[in-house]
């Protein structure tokens, strides 16, 4: 028996998920409780424009998003709606990001589900604002052009001083803060309440959600061009259906979905985590999530609660990624979430004074550079990426079911996604397992570094696989100073009297 009054529904119930042998029980009990019914379906269409397999936040919103432009299609999710990483997603949305392309997308995202909270009936949005915290004059240079940047896209946003930073936020230590940016239009989405939304839309405009059917495999034939082309899906029930388009929506199991059609996609599965404390006196739902991006840390508001999480050094690969994992949690590894907890102690002492309620360890699916693997996939025609969010599937998930939309039925997306197009990744870098451990390993530890101009990546620069020009070896004894452009080294500038091959570091 659980007691479903006390639950902070904006948090997906992990407060009540303590023991491990209870959480795939209660998840989906609570789930049942909140979402539309999406019953599985004892014949499925024979044929539709779109099969949109994954029913987390991206998935659900492209299904909406198809709908919404005439297109007829289904969603197919193997369990129930949020399972595998959506549901124990944190929520923060911050819209003041270095990239124009992420700004737009964020921005976009909020402004759908307030519409949607409305149209449906169903709470997905808190907005108590957003808070970054800044320790020195080089990471508040950083925040004034964010500042400056969101200007543009109408976003409002405050320098505040540290003591204005205490009065927002009194339970922070402003001590070292050097300053801070707030921007009070930010806020949290629930998991849950955003995929209920977008699947409530989606089946007003003629959707179709399934649930408990998964794809089994995608049938293909070849186009005049000798490319492969899409032709139907098979589903778990012996179900066929014809089809264009599959849009892979599946998270860290994308590239089961990827396997399907010969494809293999830079994208890895990690254990990545935040813990939720004990009551903390002076906290309420009003207060802003805080970003220290110094310390790599985070703080989420939960209620009276904290919810403490952000992105340590030496993260947690999730090697063999289980099919059937759907509602499940890790158990949490303190020696690798204690770099974090020095910091949020750190920015807010009160921590230190107080238990733990739960530990949220989930999987999240990372990539070489930290974008989303999105857009068509090369040689497969029909054969759709949404995938590789990098822990922001849910900020990103309403301006992306968009943006896929859009490429299906205009051929293109209607902003630049060149940062985010899959094709961005040269085969021979895809190929290489080194290459996308190494890489994504270094741009999961950077996540909150400094975006400095001319930063270089220096992981999987060294190794077999790596793309050289044939005058590499002469170029590098004339005190070559090489550059990495997806997965190619190319030549950025020369130093005298170096006579060994160099890369930049960026310092």
């Amino acid at each position: 028996k659980f007691p479903f009054e006390n639950l902070i529904f904006d948090q997906n119930i992990i407060s009540m998920l303590r023991q491990n042998q209870l959480q795939k029980r209660f998840a989906t009990s609570f789930g049942s409780l909140i979402r539309p019914l999406c019953s599985p379906l004892s014949t499925l269409p024979e044929s539709v424009d779109v099969v949109v397999v994954g029913g987390g936040s991206v998935g659900t919103s492209t299904l909406y998003h198809l709908q919404n432009r005439g297109l007829n299609a289904i969603l197919l999710e193997r369990d129930k709606l949020t399972s595998g990483t959506t549901w124990h997603s944190a929520g923060m949305l911050w819209r003041l990001r270095p990239s124009e392309t992420d700004v737009e997308l964020n921005a976009y995202t909020r402004d759908l589900i307030k519409r949607l909270e409305i149209e449906t009936d169903t709470s997905c949005w808190t907005e108590n604002g957003g808070l970054f915290i800044s320790s020195n004059k080089e990471r508040m240079s950083e925040y004034e052009r964010l500042s400056e940047f969101g200007k543009y896209y109408d976003i409002e946003s405050h320098i505040l001083s540290p003591s204005e930073t205490l009065d927002l936020h009194p339970l922070l230590a402003v001590d070292d803060v050097y300053a801070s940016l707030y921007s009070p239009g930010d806020g949290t989405i629930d998991p849950t309440g955003v995929c209920t939304a977008y699947a409530k839309a989606a089946k007003k405009l003629g959707g179709i959600v399934v649930e408990d059917e998964s794809v089994t495999g995608i049938e293909m034939e070849e186009t005049h061009n000798n490319r492969k082309q899409v032709k139907a899906v098979l589903t778990s029930s012996g179900q066929r259906i014809a089809t264009k388009w599959v849009v892979n929506a599946c998270g860290a199991w994308a590239n089961e979905l990827a396997s399907m059609v010969d494809v293999k996609l830079p994208l890895l599965p990690m254990k990545h985590a935040f813990v939720v404390t004990e009551s903390l006196p002076g906290m309420h739902q009003g207060l802003p999530n805080v970003r220290d991006h110094d310390l790599s840390i985070y703080l989420k508001t939960q209620g009276d609660s904290m919810s403490i999480g952000g992105y340590e050094t030496n993260p947690e690969f999730w090697n063999d990624v289980d099919p059937e994992f759907s509602f499940g949690l890790f158990n949490l590894d303190w020696e690798t979430f204690g770099q974090n907890l020095e910091g949020h102690m750190k920015r807010c002492p009160a921590i230190e004074t107080v238990g733990i309620k739960s530990t949220v360890c989930g999987p999240e699916s990372f990539t070489p550079d930290h974008k989303p693997l999105i857009g068509p996939q090369p040689g497969v025609v029909g054969f759709f990426n949404a995938c590789g969010c990098n822990s922001m599937g849910i900020m990103l998930g309403g301006g992306l079911g968009r943006e896929v939309t859009n490429w299906i039925v205009e051929g293109s997306p209607s902003i630049d996604l060149f940062s985010f197009d899959v094709s961005r990744f040269h085969p021979d870098s895809v190929n290489s397992s080194k290459f996308v451990f190494e890489r994504t390993h270094e741009s999961y530890a950077k996540t909150y570094a400094i975006p400095f101009l001319h930063d270089e990546h220096l992981a999987g620069r060294r190794i077999d696989g790596v793309r050289k020009s044939f005058l590499y070896e002469e170029l590098a004894k004339r005190g070559c100073i090489f550059q990495s452009r997806h997965g190619f080294e190319r030549p950025g500038w020369f130093l005298l009297n170096k006579k060994t091959p160099q890369t930049e570091s960026g310092d």
